[in-house]
């Protein structure tokens, strides 16, 4: 979701012409960009889901549940922090 803002992906910033041909290479840029989103948001997903399975995975045949009666982390504290921090960031860059 940072994504954009990190690379600086704008078609607003593109220069306007009102020649027919300035207008389709813009639009191209338009779905460069959209195709560069999506393309991030599934590498993303795909990333994210791997790394939880992984992650289960390792806790559930390694460590087992017991570790997770014993040690429980709050979740909604870590991704408030998280996405505090992201803001933050997102804001100064």
């Amino acid at each position: 979701m940072i994504l954009p803002v990190l690379m600086k992906i704008s078609v607003a910033n593109s220069q306007t012409s009102n020649s027919p041909s300035e207008h389709y290479h813009h639009h191209g840029v338009a779905v460069e960009s959209l195709s560069t989103g999506l393309l991030a948001t599934a590498v993303h997903t795909f990333g994210y889901l791997l790394i939880t399975a992984l992650l289960a995975l390792l806790v559930y045949e390694k460590l087992g549940l017991s570790l997770l009666r014993k040690a429980w982390v709050n979740l909604d504290l870590v991704w408030a922090v998280a996405l505090m921090a992201t803001g933050c960031f997102a804001f100064l860059v």
